[in-house]
């Protein structure tokens, strides 16, 4: 059945079942691997690979060749020499040479194809066993709603998730699961996942169809250019649409590809170099033509003294090249590697079960400890993957990305998700802005204190005091208010700061331990968050107003829709509120209005972007409402949260905690202030309240008001004039006597209220509002990396946090990382000629991506201006209402326990006045003296990150209010035009203009390039970069590789948009990451991990991970530091034993050339070079891989992909070479030359030396030497393999611990040196025994050991002493070089950005 045809099939209002979905999803996918592997048999691939530019082939056809040039030498020479009648001893070994470098070419070229075809197939092999975990699931799937994420749940850019029609109902599928074929629910405002059509008819006759990436946003019905008052909306909602692609093909695609190619690691270019570079190009043929030369010297000029013609030009030279030649250096390679890697992956499996100790304080140790760098493994953990890794049958990328190389030379950490990942899933409140009650004290000009405004108390304050008194100073309230410089009342704006808990997604607690003197204030706050804000009964129409508000702002380039309505439960907890008080209230409605911008904003909002190259929009102005109905009096109350700005408009009262108060122009200044000031950078949400005399009708549930940009203007010129007359003290008592009060038995009385059932009355029921204060909240850095980073730094490894959001946002949580995020340390990846290009994003997923940049400002002098010419009935009728409203509720709640409860009881109501009392045995908190507390109060900053370093630091907590005092005014406005906030009516400046990035940095990843040839590293260098896309990303990364930086990223296993970039990286790891909640009373989806069933989101994040080595799940301990540690410390072994082992392979090349040089006979046989090439040196090189991890491996400063062999590097190591093997290598050849001497000295009748030796058959030395005086060469060739492999062992003990002299830390340490040295000197022993003995038998003449020059054993064994003394003075100068090397590393890397910057 084709999967595209439902036109009149079922399948339309049903979608897939689960098993027809996963298996139309396992044959799209089996079809591109069935493509590549079509294409993966081609041989001329295979055949490149030999090629000697190929960095990354172990074995080049120039090797090949010169070996087995080298083996038909030996062949041919073994030829000649039987031709002419020379025993077969002598020879035989020159053939079991030519069979075993035959044998070699064969093994290593064998050994080379297969690492290409495991390396091709690698990618193939993971996707196919992803496959069959689909396959399996498919077969016993049990899937259910549950197991899929809540659909309601906050769209997060780390988790990619569609609705889709599965099994007949809406469940929210992880887009790597969607199959062409699906029947999709695109909500208003979001990014199609792939190509798609329309399934519902529309009333267009064009069919709709969605490119991947194209936004769905369907038009609002009715909208016009302008609106003459509040007009219902009728709910954008979600469409059907036939999903025409497969998302996921295209990440198939760009794994199996060759499209996105990675670096070349450290090590691999620096075997190439020396091994193919070097060693091939350039001392094989310089010992070539020297070993050439000086042999054709000696035959030509020496020819008594030396052998046939054959043995000198082919034996000899074949001697000193055999060691040049990588025989066994490429399974070495291979199998080290191996292995690296399988410890690797063991130590992962290992330390991912670690739980790690959060430090609640952020001032935790950067230094790692032996206990931390340091991971117990089984042996047959690592066993069991070296064996899965070399048969190629591991689940993980080995070969495609070397880990072993990545994390023992990664210079940058990427981390390209931060909701999840670096942060909580949800952002906690982290601020509280109410008002307090005021109190009496003598105004002064010098206080510190800011005054805002003065508002007269009212009768709640004095509910407690008898009538008289309070009438008393009721009247004396209003004398003093006509003048200021006597006694006067003093509201305050009160600022509180919490913490959130390291330890937990939602937990948090207040910084200040007298909080709970504000509880008056705070209580209603929580009361609306349970109401409102965490009320379950409203996920699925706030979804659907958050969608349609989300669509709206996409008619605006400067707009854009913030979701701020996150889980407060646990403030409201720490207020005092428990589950429990919900009990009291019952649901009735939910209400959205939302407005546009006006456009004079919106034009200063362009002018402000052009002066500043922060790339921010205006949030949309937007607020929900909650009807909820008291159980026990039926009361209704209208809960509001909302943008500031929509929700101040709707207020004209603030709570002070015991009383209301009217709200002046200058109070909601300073509340828009403050908005601003928090909204650019953190979520602001405000909150208000009102009682309702009227009930709403639930028709207007289901509709949405939009108000008109210019409505504000006209309903606060009304309201200005209105509050005007308000201010005046005496005109203020009438009003709180009589107007601000009626009848509170007619609000609870339901029979007598009347319906509303019009967009007109519903607007005026959500009009005069109470304020009662704002929330800010931002995403908190996870404890565990913040750590993490630390230690990185420590490392010399850069933490770089790639950004979706804007400049602003990103410096304040970079800040919260402890990363370096000031002037000059970050730079934008946007372009400022494309920023309007971002209009083309997402409505939900941008209401996640791209928060609230930038908030609107209203202008208080301009809304003065626009007086009330022709104001419409409406607005004018909420005007007159402003004295008409009761405050009763929020004095119903009991503010004197901390556990909120509602005692109706208690409360007694007069049907003859508007009072509310409450009876002696519930009395209401009232602050007391502010004095007594604001001296012991800190000073604090109202900013966050840059904010917080540009705010005064005489700040202080609690700001008194008054509209008559011009020097407090002109106080806070001083102080704050040091903060982000500053942006008033005075002033041209944003807050942008003040925390802009001027330093002289590239915009735009097009210009990074071009800065970076021509001005400086600084885009090397900062830890930040923000406005980032996938595209841009990407490229960044590759414009760090190009400059030599290893990157590892770090990214979200659940978005499906990073399989380029982790495809992009050197290595990559991905995250589970935490998934959103609506609410911490509805759990998160949190299935446990099983490997037999897998849930959904495991199968898709198991497809996204696929080009990723490690997956760390959700509750793993990320073991970065362990891994990196044992990393490090491998590699480094691994370049000690190779750099050893080419020392070795050097010496021996040495000692051949310079014995042809003095004339000596051969120092080496054939079988004295296979041994010390296949067991002496492979064994005393790999002794160093025994040394356990050093925690001060992660102290150093890795170097860059790049300069992998200078000038300076070649140097220090000829130096180093002379003075630690060219002395040991003189003193054997010396040896050797005595022992021949003594042998000489014994025999008689021969005049015999060690360059001249003739007998009366005149043959020549070499022959006699061969044949009838072997005795003599074969114990001086003995002697000196056996002073040659002592010395190579003496030698080896200053490797053994690199950078620690012997006397510091001896080399026994080392268990495995300590095991494989002593053995291969008793196995060295031994084979010194034996072939002497064997040899013996046929020689004529012998030569004892007591008769040997006492000089060679003085000399040879006295020698170690001098070696290790000039091993460990030559260790000194090495490890001089490297502090100074480090501390330069160190420098570069720590410098403070800006200095390298032209600025």
């Amino acid at each position: 059945m084709d999967p595209l045809d439902v036109e009149g099939s079922p399948r339309v209002t049903s979608g897939y079942t689960t098993e027809d979905a996963l298996f139309v999803l396992c044959q799209e996918l089996q079809r591109e691997i069935d493509k590549y592997d079509c294409q993966k048999g081609d041989w001329l691939k295979l055949l490149r690979s030999f090629v000697h530019t190929n960095v990354q082939s172990l074995y080049h056809w120039t090797t090949a060749i010169c070996t087995v040039l080298l083996a038909c030498v030996l062949v041919t020479t073994y030829a000649i020499h039987s031709s002419v009648g020379n025993p077969f001893g002598v020879c035989t070994w020159w053939l079991v040479l030519a069979f075993f470098l035959v044998l070699a070419v064969v093994f290593n070229s064998a050994l080379n194809i297969c690492c290409v075809l495991m390396t091709r197939r690698e990618y193939s092999d993971i996707v196919k066993r992803v496959l069959k975990k689909i396959w399996d699931c498919r077969k016993v799937t049990e899937w259910n709603a549950s197991n899929y994420p809540s659909s309601t749940s906050p769209v997060s850019p780390c988790v990619s998730l569609q609705w889709t029609l599965r099994d007949g109902e809406r469940v929210n599928l992880p887009q790597p699961l969607l199959a062409i074929g699906d029947i999709i629910m695109l909500r208003p405002g979001q990014v199609a996942p792939s190509k798609c059509r329309e399934l519902e008819e529309s009333d267009d006759a064009q069919e709709l169809v969605l490119m991947a990436g194209e936004v769905y946003s369907p038009e609002i019905d009715g909208v016009t250019d302008s609106l003459a008052g509040p007009q219902g909306r009728i709910p954008l909602k979600t469409k059907k649409f036939l999903l025409l692609e497969t998302p996921f093909l295209q990440n198939v695609r760009d794994i199996l590809g060759e499209d996105i190619s990675r670096p070349v690691s450290i090590l691999d270019n620096e075997r190439h170099l020396l091994v193919q570079v070097w060693l091939e190009r350039r001392i094989i043929p310089l010992v070539l033509v020297i070993m050439t030369l000086t042999n054709v010297l000696r035959w030509t000029y020496q020819d008594n003294h030396v052998g046939h013609w054959s043995e000198m030009l082919f034996i000899l030279l074949i001697h000193s090249l055999l060691p040049l030649l990588t025989l066994v250096f490429p399974i070495m390679w291979v199998l080290i590697n191996i292995y690296g890697q399988a410890r690797i992956f063991s130590v992962f499996e290992v330390a991912r079960t670690f739980k790690q100790a959060v430090d609640e304080s952020f001032d935790s140790m950067s230094t790692i400890s032996v206990d931390e760098a340091r991971v117990d493994m089984s042996g047959k953990l690592v066993f069991r993957w070296f064996r899965e890794l070399f048969t190629g049958t591991a689940p993980v990328v080995s070969r495609q990305a070397n880990i072993l190389h990545v994390l023992g030379s990664v210079t940058s950490l990427c981390c390209v998700d931060k909701k999840g990942i670096l942060s909580w899933p949800n952002p906690s409140a982290e601020k509280i802005f109410f008002f307090t009650p005021g109190h009496r004290k003598k105004v002064s000009r010098t206080s510190d204190i800011a005054v805002l405004s003065q508002t007269p108390l009212t009768d709640t304050v004095f509910s407690d005091i008898p009538e008289e008194e309070a009438v008393k100073k009721k009247k004396d309230s209003g004398r003093r208010s006509s003048n200021s410089s006597v006694q006067g009342v003093q509201n305050h704006i009160e600022v509180l700061d919490l913490t959130h808990d390291a330890k937990s997604t939602f937990g948090l607690h207040f910084d200040d331990p007298s909080w709970k003197r504000h509880l008056n204030s705070l209580k209603p706050l929580g009361l609306n968050i349970l109401l409102n804000t965490c009320n379950l009964a409203t996920e699925e129409w706030y979804t659907q107003f958050s969608d349609h508000v989300a669509c709206a702002a996409l008619e605006h380039d400067e707009t854009v829709a913030v979701v701020n309505r996150r889980c407060m439960c646990d403030l409201a907890k720490e207020i005092g509120f428990s589950h429990q008080a919900l009990r009291g209230f019952s649901h009735d409605e939910c209400l959205g209005m939302y407005r546009q911008v006006p456009d004079e904003e919106s034009a200063k909002e362009r002018v402000n972007r052009a002066k500043s190259f922060i790339q921010h929009k205006i949030p949309m102005p937007n607020m929900v409402s909650v009807v909820t109905r008291d159980k026990t009096s039926g009361m209704c109350q209208l809960l509001t949260q909302g943008t500031a700005d929509i929700v101040l408009d709707c207020c004209t009262d603030y709570w002070t905690g015991n009383d209301l108060c009217v709200l002046t122009e200058n109070d909601k200044k300073k509340i828009v202030d403050f908005y601003h000031r928090n909204s650019m950078a953190a979520y602001c949400t405000a909150f208000s309240y009102r009682p309702l005399a009227q009930n709403i009708s639930p028709l207007l549930e289901n509709m949405y008001i939009e108000l008109p940009d210019k409505f504000v203007r006209l309903l606060n010129s009304g309201r200005s004039n209105r509050t005007s007359e308000c201010e005046d003290p005496e005109s203020s008592v009438l009003l709180t006597k009589s107007s601000r009060s009626f009848s509170v038995d007619s609000l609870m009385e339901s029979e007598s209220m009347s319906s509303i059932d019009d967009i007109p009355g519903c607007h005026q029921a959500q009009s005069n509002q109470i304020f009662i204060g704002m929330v800010t909240l931002q995403y908190q850095a996870r404890q565990e990396i913040v750590q993490l980073i630390e230690k990185l730094e420590s490392a010399c490894i850069r933490f770089v946090h790639f950004s979706k959001e804007n400049e602003l946002r990103s410096r304040v949580f970079s800040e919260k990382m402890g990363l370096e995020a000031g002037w000059n340390c970050h730079i934008s990846l946007m372009s400022h000629d494309n920023f309007k290009l971002e209009g083309n994003m997402s409505g939900p997923e941008s209401v996640s991506q791209r928060p609230s940049h930038h908030s609107s400002r209203h202008s208080t002098e301009d809304l003065a201006r626009d007086t009330a010419g022709n104001v419409a009935s409406k607005a004018q009728s909420a005007t007159d209402a402003v004295c008409s409203r009761s405050y009763s509720a929020p004095s119903i709640i009991n503010l004197e326990e901390t556990q909120v409860k509602f005692d109706v009881d208690n409360i007694s109501i007069k049907e003859d006045q508007c009072t509310v009392t409450i009876k002696e045995n519930s009395p209401v908190v009232v602050s007391g003296d502010r004095e007594a507390h604001e001296e012991d109060e800190d000073e604090v900053g109202e900013g966050e990150g840059e904010t917080q370093r540009l705010m005064s630091p005489k700040r202080q907590r609690g700001w008194s209010s008054s509209d008559d005092d011009a020097e407090g005014e002109t106080d806070f406005q001083s102080d704050s035009r040091y903060t982000s906030s500053y942006v008033t009516d005075n002033t041209d400046d944003s807050l942008t203009g003040a925390l802009d990035n001027r330093a002289k940095l590239p915009r735009g990843i097009e210009n990074i390039r071009p800065h970076l040839a021509s001005t400086d590293n600084v885009p090397l260098l900062v830890n930040l970069f923000t406005d980032c896309t996938p595209e841009a990303t990407q490229e960044m990364m590759k414009i760090m590789q190009e400059n030599g930086e290893v990157v590892l990223c770090m990214g979200s296993c659940a978005n499906i948009q990073n399989t380029p970039l982790f495809l992009q990286a050197d290595c990559s790891f991905s995250l589970e990451p935490l998934y959103p909640q609506v609410c911490a009373k509805q759990p998160v989806m949190a299935e446990p991990w099983d490997e037999e069933k897998p849930t959904p989101m495991q199968i898709a994040s198991a497809l996204i991970s696929i080009p990723c080595p490690l997956s760390f799940r959700k509750d793993d301990n990320v073991s970065l530091v362990q891994l990196i540690a044992e990393a490090r410390h491998f590699t480094q072994a691994m370049r000690n034993c190779f750099y050893l082992m080419l020392c070795f392979h050097l010496s021996l090349t040495l000692t051949q050339v310079l014995a042809s040089m003095l004339l000596l006979p051969p120092t080496l046989d054939t079988r004295h070079l296979l041994w010390l090439l296949l067991v002496v040196v492979p064994l005393l090189s790999l002794t160093l891989m025994g040394n356990p991890v050093d925690p001060r491996i992660m102290t150093v400063a890795t170097r860059k992909n790049k300069d992998h062999v200078n000038g300076e590097m070649l140097g220090q190591y000829i130096v180093q070479f002379s003075l630690r093997f060219l002395p040991s290598v003189i003193v054997p050849l010396l040896c050797y030359g005595l022992t021949l001497y003594s042998f000489c000295n014994r025999t008689t009748n021969v005049t015999c030396a060690v360059y001249t030796f003739s007998d009366d058959g005149n043959q020549t030395v070499f022959h006699n030497w061969y044949e009838k005086y072997s005795g003599g060469i074969i114990l001086a060739q003995n002697i000196f393999l056996f002073l040659l492999v002592f010395y190579f062992a003496c030698i080896s003990m200053s490797f053994v611990h690199w950078s620690d002299h012997l006397w510091k830390k001896l080399p026994f340490t080392n268990k495995l040196w300590s095991i494989v040295t002593p053995t291969l000197l008793l196995a060295q022993l031994v084979y010194f025994v034996g072939d002497v003995a064997l040899q013996y038998r046929s020689a004529a003449f012998t030569l004892p050991l007591s008769s040997v020059h006492p000089a060679v054993w003085a000399l040879g064994l006295g020698w170690p002493v001098v070696i290790i003394t000039i091993n460990e003075l030559v260790k000194r100068r090495e490890i001089k070089l490297a502090v100074r090397h480090q501390k330069r590393a160190r420098l570069d890397f720590g410098t403070k950005l800006g200095m390298n910057s032209p600025f």
